[in-house]
């Protein structure tokens, strides 16, 4: 099996690809904290 060399094209793909990944990640350790940062801050306004 050879292997072939990326495109250009096929390369930046991945890149962002792995970028979306990236936010995501940090997107989902964040969640917690804002929704409990959220929750607290409508919990202060309704009482």
């Amino acid at each position: 099996m050879s292997v072939v060399p990326y495109t250009p094209l096929e390369n930046i793909s991945l890149q962002v690809r792995n970028l979306l990944q990236y936010i995501l990640n940090i997107l989902i350790a964040m969640y917690p904290i804002t929704a409990l940062v959220l929750l607290i801050h409508v919990h202060r306004k309704i009482f």
